[in-house]
């Protein structure tokens, strides 16, 4: 027996697309500045 492909509750609403893509670009920028943050201060450290 096969499963039936989930259905959508609600359309995403328009511009969805593009504000996730910023979200993420945002979350990515936000990674890596806080990784160049503790390997400046690991660098001090030692």
């Amino acid at each position: 027996m096969t499963t039936p492909p989930p259905t959508s509750l609600t359309p995403p609403p328009n511009g969805y697309a593009n504000w996730l893509a910023e979200l993420k670009t945002r979350i990515h920028t936000a990674q890596q500045r806080a990784t160049l943050a503790v390997n400046r201060e690991l660098v001090l450290l030692y």
